[in-house]
């Protein structure tokens, strides 16, 4: 397991929960999990309290990484290139002519949140797996 997935994992965990304790909750994270899996998610912790988005501290001999706020509120910039911004544009806007959807067409100069979101709903129709799309959970 890289840091990369580690910190997938983490992100999944920390959208639903406050804390994190190596002890009380890594076997809810990864059953059975293997030093070197044990490590990269430790390594995912620490890069994310150097992002701030977890705060630690130490309760007797345990190491607890609490969010410093709801893990809703963090948000991420994102930059991309003109040719990216037309090429999500214009998948997004082909779909929405397929369904007839004029509402949700995309701006290529303005890419946002929700085409983000839309993109990822094409996505999931598209692999037609309701266990790995998230809004169904």
């Amino acid at each position: 397991m890289t840091v990369l997935e580690g910190s997938g994992k983490l992100f999944e965990w920390f959208s639903q929960k406050d804390k994190f304790n190596f002890d009380e909750d890594m076997g809810k994270l990864l059953p059975k999990a293997k030093k070197e899996e044990r490590a990269a998610i430790k390594c995912a912790l620490e890069e994310f309290e150097k992002m701030e988005v977890l705060k630690s501290t130490d309760i007797n001999t345990e190491r607890y990484w609490i969010l410093n706020k709801k893990f809703d509120t963090f948000e991420q910039d994102l930059k991309i290139s003109p040719k990216t911004g037309l090429l999500i544009s214009q998948l997004i806007n082909s779909f929405c002519e397929i369904l007839e959807i004029e509402d949700e067409e995309c701006d290529p100069r303005n890419i946002t949140e929700q085409d983000i979101n839309n993109l990822l709903l094409i996505c999931y129709r598209f692999m037609d797996d309701k266990e790995t799309d998230p809004s169904k959970n």
